[in-house]
């Protein structure tokens, strides 16, 4: 489903808002990936929809009529899609996230039963330990810290 979009998103007339800023980003920040990219011109074919190989590739970027921008586009695509898995979205800091929510502002829509949205707020944060003997909060790491100053003991002495 996410491929059928970016292949639909690679063949209108022009780049979507924002792709030089996403081509930018991409080769400052996902140079790993991307010179992987660099080695499957197939699956950039395949998303440009000229066929599923370096040939065919290299054919449609020597036409006159190719935009050179919408064939780096694709580069770019190409390197997020071929690392992309089921467990991106999980990742709050990945590239692949950047990737997913971009195709999302693009318009891109996940199935919402398989994966969240990559913008869904941060989880709650968990609950402070408690001593279980206390049931009160302890005080820093150290299980044996008294919360507040201890009481004065009380001294009895004897009757006369």
């Amino acid at each position: 489903m996410r491929r059928d979009f970016v292949k639909a998103l690679l063949t209108r007339k022009s780049t979507p808002k924002n792709a030089q800023k996403f081509i930018a980003h991409t080769i400052a920040h996902s140079s790993y990936i991307l010179g992987k990219a660099l080695n499957k011109t197939s699956l950039t074919a395949e998303l440009l929809g000229t066929g599923d190989g370096h040939g065919e590739f290299k054919a449609y970027v020597d036409k006159p009529s190719t935009k050179p921008e919408m064939v780096t586009l694709a580069t770019m695509i190409t390197a997020y899609e071929a690392n992309v898995d089921r467990t991106s979205w999980r990742n709050r800091y990945s590239d692949d996230r950047y990737y997913l929510t971009q195709l999302m502002a693009w318009g891109y829509e996940p199935r919402r039963s398989s994966s969240p949205t990559p913008t869904s707020p941060p989880r709650k944060t968990p609950r402070p330990r408690t001593n279980r003997t206390l049931t009160r909060p302890l005080a820093g790491r150290n299980p044996t810290a008294r919360q507040g100053p201890r009481p004065p003991p009380t001294i009895r002495r004897p009757e006369t």
